[in-house]
């Protein structure tokens, strides 16, 4: 859905100061406190509680988390892949 798209776009331009549409939110400059305020933006705005984890995905971008947003029944699975990479890693 282009609307969703376009109010995630404006939202991270807001939190970020820009928006590259390729670009990962990591390469956007994420760090806890502005994946808390899109976090708080997006369930404002778009009525969807995400976990932090997924807003540091190293490969999240705007696209993928529109898909996500569109397939909430797919964020369960999302997170709990990067829980576990997170603690393979560790």
């Amino acid at each position: 859905n282009m609307h969703i798209e376009q109010q995630l776009t404006q939202l991270i331009q807001t939190i970020y100061g820009k928006q590259e549409r390729s670009k990962t939110l990591i390469q956007h400059g994420s760090d806890s406190l502005s994946a808390i305020r899109l976090s708080q933006m997006i369930e404002k705005d778009l009525g969807l509680s995400l976990p932090l984890d997924i807003l540091f995905h190293p490969s999240m971008t705007i696209e993928q988390l529109t898909h996500l947003i569109q397939n909430p029944s797919q964020l369960h699975s999302f997170s709990t892949s990067i829980s576990s990479q997170l603690f393979h890693d560790a």
